[in-house]
């Protein structure tokens, strides 16, 4: 059963205590996880100012991995003049359909049947019983009409295709100018591929930052932004300028097709839905980012070859492998707290304990007055007077005892030691 989600700013959201940019309508009994997936694909860069009719529409279509489990999320992201702030909003339709759910269409005729996506919000935040399963008619390979309307040869949308479909495939970046119908490039060059291969491409028609956890092959950017600046000072990128002089494009097994409208050699009508389980959709693109030979448009920079080694190769090398799973994350986490706790105790404890020391060892302690001894003998005399001063002269660690005469002891000092001592008190030496 698939999962829809609405996103939208509104002063009252469907979760409790939310407002601004939240989900306003969703199916029934959806995760918070996977809502929040569906959140995260809902960004959206406003280049005009609110309500311009030339404001680009997102229709994307891309792999999220929820539970261990493969969704297609098929979306639609778009201006929406302002929220009820009098600021810039937009709207995000998204819905995820499991693999059981795909048909043979594809992505892209799915998004453009008419009906499928939601262009505007009524204002009521609910939640749907179902979700809504996709319908549209398949079509097989045509004449790519909109692509020779743009740059003149309709064999510029298998690069597309074949970019999609190769050993080893690699993004494709459409610079478009504002106001180009997007959907409907993306539709014609879909149709050059088997449908079961279709699902495997994802794609935005207005692209403008990556999702983490998420691929996109095709990537359609709109001229005069920051993005485009980038892709044409970078010559290791597949870049196709739709508002520039483009030569001919290059020879692959879908130019006659896309040319002509005739079914290509390796074009297979017959549809099997791909199991969505135990197999990883963005293995083989991880494994495809050495740069091969870059067909970009623009004056000498055609057939532009990326080197092996290139900063784009190294930066987007697969991620490594998660060899602990679930279970064992989760017990890291709760021994790293753990031991977290013991050491934060071990710490405020020995705090208390010096604090308990220093604060008795900061007294003084008045020194007992002693008996007047009877004179019997002189060594007598000296011993009282050097244990008083010794007394009131050592720490108050040490003046525990009243017996002064244990002190001496203790520090093994004779009777003579203590003459000499003695005088030297004495003397104030």
């Amino acid at each position: 059963m698939s999962q829809e989600i609405v996103y939208t700013s509104a002063p009252r959201g469907l979760k409790p205590g939310s407002k601004g940019f939240c989900t306003v309508v969703s199916t029934h009994g959806m995760a918070g996880n996977f809502s929040e997936r569906l959140e995260i694909l809902s960004g959206y860069r406003h280049a005009f100012t609110p309500g311009n009719r030339n404001a680009p529409v997102n229709y994307s279509h891309l792999h999220i991995k929820v539970s261990e489990q493969t969704y297609y999320v098929l979306s639609r992201i778009c201006d929406a003049g302002v929220d009820y702030s009098q600021r810039s909003n937009k709207l995000a339709h998204h819905v995820a359909l499991s693999a059981s759910e795909l048909v043979a269409a594809g992505p892209a005729a799915v998004l453009a049947h008419g009906g499928f996506c939601e262009s505007r919000w009524d204002g009521r935040v609910r939640t749907l019983p179902v979700g809504r399963s996709p319908n549209a008619p398949c079509s097989g390979p045509g004449v790519c009409s909109a692509w020779k309307r743009l740059t003149g040869d309709a064999g510029w949308a298998a690069v597309l295709a074949h970019s999609a479909t190769a050993a080893k495939p690699r993004p494709v970046s459409v610079i478009f100018p504002a106001g180009t119908d997007t959907l409907a490039l993306v539709v014609e060059a879909l149709n050059l591929v088997s449908p079961a291969q279709r699902w495997n491409v994802t794609f935005s028609t207005y692209f403008t930052r990556s999702v983490a956890g998420s691929d996109c092959l095709w990537r359609f950017v709109l001229n005069g932004t920051k993005q485009a600046s980038s892709l044409r000072n970078n010559s290791t990128e597949l870049v196709i300028e739709l508002d520039t002089e483009l030569k001919a494009p290059p020879q692959t097994p879908f130019l006659s097709s896309a040319r002509t409208g005739r079914s290509h050699v390796g074009y297979n009508a017959h549809f099997v839905p791909p199991s969505g389980t135990g197999s990883d959709p963005y293995a083989r693109l991880r494994a495809s980012r050495k740069p091969q030979v870059s067909f970009v448009s623009g004056p000498g920079r055609f057939d532009a070859t990326g080197p092996a080694g290139s900063i784009n190769h190294y930066q987007n090398m697969p991620a490594m492998p998660d060899l602990l799973g679930r279970r064992h994350r989760w017990y890291k986490r709760k021994l790293s707290w753990l031991l977290l706790g013991l050491l934060s105790l071990t710490v405020i404890g020995g705090l208390v304990l010096a604090a308990f020391y220093a604060g008795k060892n900061a007294g003084t302690t008045t020194v007992p007055e002693l008996p007047v001894a009877p004179a019997v003998d002189n060594d007598t005399s000296a011993d009282v007077t050097f244990e008083i001063r010794i007394a009131q002269n050592t720490p108050t660690l040490f003046r525990r005892d009243e017996s002064y005469r244990t002190l001496r002891r203790v520090l093994g000092i004779s009777q003579s030691s203590l003459r000499t001592i003695n005088w030297v008190f004495e003397s104030g030496l």
